[in-house]
């Protein structure tokens, strides 16, 4: 009985047509000015990957260790990216559908490169202990070797590999030190 991980849900099954998928995405480190909420951003709202989740799905979190120096439009320095926990840090529950960024979130790297994000979908109630799933046990988790765990914005998992993250987890303990 112990070992059962917790049943974090957004909505009772019975109040829902389809039972919710679950869903793995990674971000870089935020920097400690920024507030960037913990969201799924995608590089074009008709991707294919923005279309599929929808709401009520649940989705695992993982921050890398290290990401570009960056700015947004306007700013005059580099902003220095806190250092990446190099582990998956919380779970959040889609709130609505994939929708665009007005306007795009255009970000600048120090190596010159540009990114443009944008669509979102919107995470909320999200659940994080302050503990984490290293990066080692996520590999293993994932059943990859692959350093980028995944490829795009968001990848599909089953509830069982969702369950394994809940474990490590444990969102239903409070966080005193998340910016939730």
């Amino acid at each position: 009985m112990g070992d059962e991980p917790p049943q974090y849900r957004p909505y009772c099954p019975t109040e829902r047509a389809v039972m919710p998928k679950y869903w793995f995405t990674m971000h870089y480190p935020k920097p400690a000015s920024l507030k960037i909420p913990w969201f799924v951003y995608f590089k074009h709202k008709d991707d294919e990957a923005a279309k599929q989740p929808r709401e009520g799905d649940m989705v695992v979190f993982y921050e890398t260790s290290k990401g570009k120096r960056m700015k947004f439009p306007g700013d005059k320095e580099f902003v220095i990216q806190s250092k990446g926990r190099s582990a998956a840090v919380r779970i959040g529950d889609v709130t609505g559908g994939t929708e665009s960024i007005a306007p795009n979130r255009v970000l600048e790297f120090e190596d010159s490169t540009i990114t443009q994000f944008r669509a979102q979908l919107r995470c909320h109630k999200q659940q994080c202990s302050g503990r984490q799933v290293r990066y080692s046990k996520v590999l293993r988790i994932m059943h990859t070797r692959d350093a980028h765990i995944i490829k795009g914005p968001i990848k599909e998992i089953d509830e069982t590999t969702y369950n394994e993250f809940l474990k490590g987890l444990d969102p239903l303990s409070p966080c005193p030190e998340c910016d939730l």
